[in-house]
């Protein structure tokens, strides 16, 4: 989440994946809207990464299905 100190809102959302054990990392922005904070990720057994996240107006939902590629 980037976070506004000066102005106290979320400013977006990006997430991280890494494929070598956090040597290194690709990240994907997933909203850079004004008011989007308390992200919340969780992977299920399948491997299926969910990410959801208020937007100011209610709650956002991006899934990956891919390893974190998308």
């Amino acid at each position: 989440m980037t976070y506004d100190r000066a102005k106290e809102l979320g400013r977006g959302i990006t997430v991280g994946s890494s494929r070598d054990r956090g040597a290194s990392w690709r990240w994907t922005a997933l909203s850079r809207d004004r008011f989007d904070d308390r992200p919340w990720i969780e992977v299920a057994p399948n491997g299926t990464a969910h990410a959801i996240w208020n937007d100011g107006q209610g709650v956002s939902h991006a899934v990956s299905t891919d390893r974190g590629r998308t």
